[in-house]
Parts: structure tokens; C-alpha cells; sequence
């Protein structure tokens, strides 16, 4: 049997969809979730999330020989408009919205550890791991305050 092993877009669309359907709407903390990188739009309404592929590590899963045992890693940004005396819009309560996406995304993840999208999700490679720190960013040139942290998704296949 030839091999054909997943795309690591699949599951990125996956991640996407449950993203936005847990986190965008009414009462729920985040404008929009969407592929893309690290530009802050100074257009769009925030907080918004990005996802963007961020590398792969695959070994033979032990199921045959042209099976493979996935990790797909995935960087996830929020972004929150800087403070803004001007309109009333402090460090605060750009605190407040940070703190607030954070909860939500891991309570997200933690509700869907596992699915029929992959074996596991997480912060870090393996369950159990302590995941690295995630990164707050504040950058006044641009208008905005990011936090960046890895999702790792595992991908055994079948």
C-alpha cells in the first residue's frame, strides 16, 4: 500500500473551526480567528487570534510501515489594541482582554483534548509536559499587544 500521509493543513482547519465556533460571538472574548502571521491590522476589530503552521515531527508509529505518529505545531497569536488615552482605553483594559482570551483558550483546549481531529491537543509536544511560557509582546509602534504561545496537535494515523 502506498503511503499518503496527512496534510498538516488538516488539522490547522479543524483548529480554525473549533477556535472561532468556542470563542467568536456574542459574549465570548475573541472578533475573529484566522490563518495568517504576526502583522497587527489596525483595521480589524479586536481582540482577534491567528494560526499559522510552525513545524512537524513525525516518527513511525509502530502500526505499519507507512503509518506515522504526528506532531503538528501550531503558533497562535492574540491581539489587542494598544492602550489609548485618548478614547479611554487603558493597560488595563488591555490586561483584562488578554486575561480573559487566555481563559477561554484553555478551557477550549482542555474540553477537546481529544476528538475525531486528532489524538491530543495541548500546549506542549506531550501530555503531561510543563509547555514553555507564552509570550506577551507590547509594541506602541504598531498599535498593538500580542500574546503568542504554541498548540500542538498529535496526529496518529490510521
Amino acid at each position: 500500500m502506498a503511503a499518503d500521509s496527512v496534510n498538516r493543513g488538516v488539522p490547522l482547519d479543524a483548529l480554525i473551526a473549533l477556535l472561532a465556533a468556542a470563542m467568536v460571538g456574542t459574549g465570548k472574548p475573541v472578533q475573529s480567528v484566522s490563518t495568517g502571521g504576526e502583522e497587527f491590522d489596525k483595521t480589524r476589530e479586536t481582540p482577534y487570534m491567528t494560526v499559522v503552521e510552525n513545524g512537524t515531527s513525525s516518527r513511525d508509529s509502530g502500526l505499519g510501515n507507512t503509518k506515522w505518529d504526528n506532531v503538528f505545531c501550531y503558533e497562535q497569536v492574540t491581539f489587542v489594541r494598544y492602550q489609548d488615552a485618548a478614547n479611554g482605553w487603558t493597560i488595563n483594559d488591555v490586561s483584562d482582554q488578554l486575561n480573559l482570551v487566555d481563559k477561554w483558550l484553555r478551557d477550549t483546549i482542555a474540553n477537546n483534548r481529544q476528538n475525531s481531529n486528532w489524538s491530543f491537543i495541548g500546549f506542549s509536544e506531550e501530555p503531561g509536559q510543563r509547555p514553555p511560557m507564552s509570550q506577551i509582546i507590547t509594541d506602541p509602534s504598531r498599535g498593538c499587544v500580542m500574546e503568542i504561545r504554541n498548540i500542538y496537535i498529535r496526529y496518529i494515523e490510521a
